[in-house]
């Protein structure tokens, strides 16, 4: 996800090798997927992406990455996903204001990271505990 951190996009190719992992997952282990709640995740997201909240990359790559875990963990990597997005927000925030360079808080904050922090969390808890 480093297009993430220097452009702000996330890769098609990121996703496309992401789907992969995680549906070769899929052939390996036998996993619960929720897909009322994955789906509630992509159609929410696409609105926060027509209202300009967040970028449409970050959504696929969280429909995707929440493929690969049970259920049971999905509410936690939200949360996750959430405290660290705003970390990473707050601390371009404050680097923005002790450097002078305001176009870093203009570019919006890369939340690839804290997807790809959270839900591969999620994923290896799925997978310890099976």
């Amino acid at each position: 996800m480093y297009s993430d951190i220097t452009q702000r996009t996330v890769k098609h190719r990121d996703l496309v090798l992401s789907s992969i992992f995680i549906f070769s997952l899929h052939q390996e282990y036998q996993i619960d997927i929720n897909y009322p709640m994955i789906f509630l995740f992509f159609i929410g997201g696409m609105i926060f992406w027509k209202l300009g909240i967040c970028g449409a990359g970050d959504i696929k790559l969280l429909t995707i990455l929440s493929l690969g875990m049970s259920q049971q963990w999905l509410l936690l990597c939200v949360v996750i996903m959430l405290f660290l997005g705003g970390v990473t927000a707050g601390g371009l925030l404050l680097y923005s204001k002790c450097s002078g360079r305001k176009e870093i808080v203009n570019h919006g904050v890369p939340y690839a990271i804290p997807i790809v922090f959270s839900f591969g969390f999620g994923i290896i808890l799925t997978f310890l505990s099976k």
